[in-house]
């Protein structure tokens, strides 16, 4: 029966990808695909990155929030060939698998996020402390310089 649902349900969201044609959102698997590739980017760009994403993310959630809410429209053909757009409900138990498999892909989305953002912390934290250890470095050898000459 839940696999009934799924298949209902993912046929009403295509259907709502078709009425929205002004505005491109990103699909659960182009948002994923975004995050993998920005694992490998530079420190340097790795936030304005992850920024877009989590904006275009965040369409995406609105648009699936309404669709789980049942607020969403499709376009028919009518019997004399006329587009018609229709509002279609869903039932509680398709709103409620819908907000599940919302759910899900937010965990998802947050983990792959986490991850980035520690992998990111890391690297500035290594670069940093190989910084310090330079700065540590040169400053003892002034140092030592110095106590030299007063020997």
């Amino acid at each position: 029966m839940k696999v009934k649902f799924f298949f209902i349900i993912l046929a009403l969201f295509t259907l709502q990808a078709y009425a929205q044609e002004t505005e491109t959102i990103l699909s659960e698997e182009s948002i994923f695909s975004e995050i993998d590739k920005i694992k490998k980017l530079n420190e340097n760009v790795i936030i304005d990155r992850l920024e877009a994403v989590d904006a275009q993310t965040l369409k995406y959630l609105k648009m699936k929030d309404k669709e789980c809410s049942g607020e969403f429209k499709s376009i028919v053909i009518n019997e004399l060939g006329q587009q018609v757009v229709q509002k279609k409900k869903l039932s509680k138990s398709e709103k409620k698998l819908c907000k599940f498999m919302l759910v899900s892909f937010r965990i998802k989305y947050n983990e792959k996020v986490f991850e980035i953002k520690k992998e990111y912390l890391n690297r500035i934290h290594q670069a940093q402390l190989k910084d310090l250890d330079k700065l540590r470095q040169k400053t003892l050898s002034r140092l030592e310089k110095i106590a030299d000459k007063l020997k």
